[in-house]
């Protein structure tokens, strides 16, 4: 195969390990998982509307990574204390190995981390 492409529908994350072969610490929360509903009322209490807005171009969601990332460690701190590394369904098919960690300023607000 000469060629790859890779379309990313919604921000997924696996969890890269500390050690240098990245490994997965836990299978991802997927995009339509909603159980990180409190993380992102806890945000937006925190932060602010507004100022999430200003910060990240979003809300708060479910969906973004960073909600799931505030999920993981609340309810897993064990695993959450061991991640080195998100990377993203897009990431992870385009470099294939966590040496290289590409992640544009678009995917960092898509992603609701840019903070």
């Amino acid at each position: 195969m000469n060629h790859c492409g890779h379309r990313a529908h919604r921000p997924d994350a696996r969890r890269g390990d500390a050690g240098r072969d990245g490994a997965v610490l836990r299978p991802a929360l997927i995009w339509c998982d909603t159980r990180t509903q409190p993380q992102c009322d806890w945000l937006t209490e925190k932060i602010g509307y507004e100022r999430l807005i200003e910060l990240t171009c979003n809300p708060a969601l479910p969906n973004f990574t960073l909600t799931k990332l505030l999920w993981v460690k609340q309810h897993e701190p064990e695993i959450f204390a061991k991640i080195r590394h998100i990377l993203c369904p897009r990431t992870t098919c385009a470099t294939g190995l966590p040496a290289s960690l590409p992640l544009t300023c678009k995917r960092r607000r898509a992603h609701c981390c840019w903070m």
